[in-house]
């Protein structure tokens, strides 16, 4: 072979060699480039669903949190203006179901509990006042109409359908508070009773229910022979707030009757709400604790 042809056979093969790592190298970098496309799309993919998943279940919260109900029994005035001032449309009833559109949060609004000045029997060292209900005004859709009303007579609680007024007095009945309870929270999943009398002639047990929606309900009942004692009902309710279960307390204190005037307020601390009722031959008690998941009722009823 002559040596310009060696040369020429060299000079190829080099160029061979050149053009082959040219095309690794860029083939290299494609399937790189395309790997790193790959994997931004499953991250975007992930992060979308992700997104979505998150989305919905915040939405399903709002929707959950945007009803309210009405458990002002002589009617909630719906007002043209966010303000005591603004023009009354029509007075919301009991029971109703409002769908909340916006908190006007430069629209505080406060109100007392009791509406009427009432003289309380004051045990010694405790302070007797009148407790301080402070919320917004909100916006809603009632019906047909988008106005105006004061959230701190709203509940996301379903309200319990009232009974008849019995002359204004707090007579307490076993019977008829768990018919209450079992038709508000439904019939219980689980339910237990033990017997914890001591004494002859002596009534006591305790009763325990499990509902859905991790609702609990404790009854604690204690009767001596000559008849003095008293009952306890302990209502755990989950993801709830003192507010949120303040005129249901209310109604299920009054056997389905809802009439705050009869009760005094004590304040004992920030977490708990405690209120008292002294009658002829009876008294009870509403106690409202929070607690960090859940909000725990106690109702107590005593006689002799």
């Amino acid at each position: 072979m002559s040596g310009r042809i060696k040369f020429r056979s060299l000079l190829l093969l080099r160029l061979f060699e050149v053009l082959k790592s040219k095309v690794s190298f860029y083939l290299f970098n494609l399937v790189v480039q395309l790997f790193d496309t790959y994997k931004k799309n499953i991250c975007l993919t992930m992060r979308f669903l992700l997104f979505l998943i998150a989305f919905l279940f915040n939405a399903t919260l709002l929707l959950a949190q945007s009803t309210l109900y009405n458990w002002q029994k002589n009617g909630l005035r719906l007002r043209d203006q966010p303000s005591a001032s603004g023009r009354i449309i029509t007075k919301i009833p009991y029971g109703a179901r409002l769908e909340v559109l916006e908190v006007i949060k430069d629209k505080p609004f406060s109100a007392k509990l009791f509406s009427t000045k009432r003289v309380c029997e004051q045990e010694e060292g405790v302070e007797i006042k009148n407790h301080e209900l402070n919320g917004n005004w909100i916006k809603v859709k009632y019906n047909d109409s988008i106005a105006y009303v004061a959230n701190v007579y709203l509940s996301p609680l379903k309200t319990i359908p009232l009974q008849a007024k019995d002359d204004g007095a707090v007579m307490y009945d076993n019977e008829k508070m768990q018919r209450i309870l079992f038709s508000y929270f439904g019939m219980p999943l689980k339910r237990s009773k033990k017997n914890t009398a001591k004494e002859k002639g002596e009534e006591a047990y305790i009763e325990n229910f499990a509902f859905v929606n991790n609702v609990t309900v404790k009854h604690e009942l204690q009767y001596l022979e000559e008849g003095a004692g008293g009952e306890v009902y302990e209502i755990s309710i989950s993801k709830r707030n003192v507010m949120d279960v303040l005129w249901l307390a209310f109604v299920l204190a009054q056997n389905g009757e809802v009439d705050e005037a009869n009760y005094c307020y004590v304040e004992t601390d920030t977490n708990v709400l405690k209120l008292d009722h002294y009658g002829e031959g009876q008294s009870n008690t509403i106690e409202i604790k929070q607690e960090k998941d859940k909000v725990i009722l106690s109702l107590s009823f005593g006689g002799c």
